[in-house]
């Protein structure tokens, strides 16, 4: 629909009109290639959900397809968008290895990201890709002293099915509350391994409890510090650490 025609850019209403003769030739095709064709026909419109609401012109709409249409149908052309697990989606497209080719213009990432938002008013997993691409310094090159939330939740994940066959086994406890406090409190492993179950204090109860943790071995001399556990997590891996420690 998007190619050039005789040397000269498509006009916004010839796709239109060839996205209409497609639905009629094609009406029963569902899945990934019906939702690409609404999302162009949105694109191209001035109820956008993106970039102030500002339609697309035709070329704008064909670089963004060029930057994931092909790569995306050819990855994840067979799953059910209105029916998909996001782990699944995320590892199958891997995301995490895109970013090191990604172009410098972030074209492929801004155009994804606004045709998962709008695959998420048909029923698609809300997926945010700012999980993914943190972990990458300014030239795109992963940066391993970083995790994303994304990733964490994967670790974790990772550990429970490592340990499914011996369920509340002390290896899971233990692994899962290092998890936490590496990724909550930003400990280095080098930190994590001096820690002992002495370094953490519980002082109060309830909704006055504070829950702290020295530092006491570290690279530095700031190294050498005091984290308010109880405002880094998230009440339930608060418990969690807890109860390893109880």
């Amino acid at each position: 629909v998007l190619d050039r025609l005789q040397g000269r850019e498509p006009t916004s209403d010839l796709v239109r009109q060839r996205l209409q003769d497609w639905r009629d030739h094609h009406g029963k095709c569902g899945g990934w290639v019906s939702l690409m064709a609404d999302w162009i026909r949105h694109a191209l419109s001035d109820l956008r959900m993106a970039g102030n609401d500002r339609a697309l012109r035709a070329s704008s709409v064909r670089r963004y397809l060029h930057a994931f249409g092909g790569w995306i149908l050819e990855l994840a052309g067979d799953l059910d968008p209105s029916n998909l697990d996001e782990m699944t989606f995320m590892d199958r497209l891997e995301v995490l290895e895109l970013v090191s080719i990604e172009d410098s213009s972030n074209i492929r990432r801004m155009a994804l990201q606004e045709f998962l938002d709008f695959s998420a008013c048909f029923g698609m997993t809300q997926i945010d890709l700012d999980d993914w691409w943190p972990a990458t310094t300014s030239d795109g090159a992963p940066d391993a002293n970083l995790i994303t939330p994304r990733e964490f939740k994967r670790v974790m994940a990772q550990l429970d099915r490592h340990f499914a066959h011996i369920p509340f086994t002390f290896n899971l406890r233990r692994a899962r509350a290092i998890s936490i406090l590496a990724f909550r409190a930003g400990l280095r492993w080098g930190e994590l391994c001096f820690v002992s179950v002495g370094d953490i204090r519980v002082l109060g109860r309830g909704a006055w409890r504070g829950v702290t943790l020295r530092v006491v071995r570290s690279k530095t001399a700031n190294g050498i510090r005091e984290l308010p556990l109880h405002q880094l997590l998230p009440p339930d891996e608060l418990n969690e650490v807890l109860a390893y420690l109880g």
